[in-house]
């Protein structure tokens, strides 16, 4: 009898397992099937050939080694000093890692990475990277508070002597801005500040800053009756010449005269001008004819063409402005006085130049060079970390691109208003489309969210 229930109860035992194994299979093929139904809704998955992070996988050394090491530089704090709070990973929606910044343009590519968030003197700080941390940045991410001083890295006092290799390399720089003699610079007033953010107190519209209290020095120095502040970080390896409250704008340099109106262009000037414009209508130098020129102050360092979201010293700047003829059509070119910065400019009632006479514009039904096909896949291929054998060419044609844009205009850029031919490739990677817009050689390609 007792051999009869002990052979009862095994029986029992085992239909148990049998019943419990049935349904863990089950329950997995239920997870299966909604995994495989919410991949084929979401949207573009990262390239096939770099699996996206999960969010409880473990971060590689190598990516935690980089994220710290951006971090601890940042905040001049020691490596050692980082704990390292959580870490995932992360499937982010571009190629800015969840961090973009005003006036740049990213990729529009789902780009697999990692979120890693330090504790430094109970301050938190986000690090976002991709997925080999060659790329990382450090974020001001969501309900993390702005970074405080770095704990080992003492805020200078207002009223303490400001080292001397700051104050030469400040007095440098502004020498070189005012094209004045460092000894001409008196220095008015020096101070510790702790700037708010890594603008040293001079935000430029268009960039971003690490938002971290950074040490550093404000001094005053006087030209001529005139006030120009130079900000620095703490060791003066990082300095700004600053439109500062309620100083002015500085006058022209005392020991440089502009150049009058009708003063003769000097030739080594004209040179110059006339080889940037060649240079960017793909033209010849000797196919320009110099229709006007004169001695101008321009009235910053822009000479007269500033960029939306670029910051520019605020300096009276003595130059020239050339305007040269081809095929009919006007072009200016501004410079400084020694013709070592020139900028072609879209200039009063100038319009916009024409397509370079000698560079005829590709067809859109002409092929599209070797050279140029195989220098867009490979610039998709490092954007995507994909292969390039894996990318499919579904399109290709030749356009005459509106500027030097080549139709991918990114907000805080300026660009050459100059037709510039050149072509359009669209590519497929796993059911996706990415287009890739190129001058008319290749040597210059974007990766393009194209309508």
């Amino acid at each position: 009898m007792k051999s009869k229930l002990s052979g009862l109860l095994r029986l029992l035992v085992g239909a148990v397992a049998i019943v419990m194994m049935a349904a863990v299979a089950c329950g997995g093929d239920d997870d299966e099937g909604r995994a495989a139904q919410d991949a084929a809704t979401s949207a573009p998955a990262p390239q096939l050939s770099t699996p996206a992070q999960t969010g409880n996988e473990t971060v590689p050394n190598e990516v935690e080694a980089a994220a710290r090491k951006l971090l601890a530089d940042e905040l001049e704090a020691g490596e050692g000093d980082l704990r390292l709070d959580s870490a995932e990973g992360v499937q982010w929606s571009d190629a800015s890692l969840g961090c973009p910044q005003e006036g740049r343009g990213y990729a529009q590519v789902i780009t697999p990475g990692y979120k890693l968030v330090f504790d430094l003197g109970g301050t938190s700080y986000a690090v976002h990277t991709n997925s080999d941390g060659s790329h990382a940045l450090v974020c001001g991410d969501g309900g993390l508070g702005k970074p405080a001083l770095p704990l080992d890295t003492p805020a200078p006092s207002a009223d303490e002597i400001v080292p001397e290799e700051i104050e030469t390399a400040a007095r440098k720089l502004l020498a070189d801005e005012l094209e004045a003699g460092e000894g001409d610079l008196r220095l008015d007033s020096a101070e510790g500040v702790q700037w708010s953010d890594a603008s040293l107190g001079c935000p430029q519209e268009g960039r971003g800053y690490a938002q971290v209290i950074t040490p550093g020095y404000k001094l005053v120095f006087d030209l001529g009756g005139t006030s120009y502040a130079v900000h620095t970080n703490s060791d003066g390896s990082h300095a700004l010449v600053c439109e500062d409250g309620g100083l002015g704008k500085p006058a022209l340099p005392l020991d440089t005269p502009a150049p009058s109106a009708d003063e003769t262009v000097p030739e080594e000037i004209e040179t110059a001008a006339r080889k940037l414009l060649a240079d960017e209508l793909g033209a010849g130098e000797g196919d320009f004819r110099l229709a006007s020129s004169e001695g101008v102050q321009w009235s910053d360092a822009s000479l007269g063409c500033p960029q939306e979201g670029r910051g520019y010293a605020q300096v009276i700047t003595p130059g020239y402005k050339l305007v040269f003829d081809l095929g009919g059509t006007s072009y200016a070119v501004h410079t400084n006085s020694d013709g070592s910065h020139a900028l072609v400019c879209e200039d009063g009632g100038l319009g916009k130049p024409a397509l370079p006479l000698d560079t005829p514009a590709p067809s859109a039904d002409e092929t599209v060079p070797e050279e140029i096909e195989a220098a867009a896949r490979k610039l998709l291929a490092d954007e995507l970390e994909a292969e390039e054998g894996d990318l499919r060419l579904a399109s290709a044609e030749g356009v005459q691109w509106s500027d030097a844009s080549l139709g991918c205009p990114q907000e805080g850029m300026g660009y050459a208003h100059v037709i510039t031919p050149g072509y359009k490739l669209v590519f497929d990677l796993a059911g996706t489309s990415y287009a890739v817009h190129t001058n008319s050689d290749g040597s210059h390609a974007v990766v393009c969210g194209d309508g």
